[in-house]
């Protein structure tokens, strides 16, 4: 396994379906779990919307701090409703 494959080896190809028990999981830091980029952004979302820090949620998730900043100033909303 090559770096590169290693570091997206938690990355699933998105089919449209997010799946509530791995994002469930994703959020409670409970253990690792593969997710789609959809799953990522959803965790995130929820995340954001209990306070949780920009470096612990990109730590979590394994996603780009920027991404996630992005994600709290646009999606926030979508948590709420």
């Amino acid at each position: 396994m090559t770096p590169y494959t290693a570091r997206i080896a938690h990355l699933l190809p998105d089919d449209g379906i997010v799946d509530p028990v791995a994002v469930a999981i994703a959020v409670t830091g409970e253990r690792p779990v593969a997710l789609t980029r959809t799953e990522q952004r959803a965790a995130a979302r929820v995340l954001i919307s209990r306070g949780v820090s920009t470096t612990a949620i990109s730590y979590r998730l394994r996603i780009n701090a920027t991404t996630v900043d992005r994600l709290r100033q646009t999606g926030t909303q979508e948590v709420a409703a």
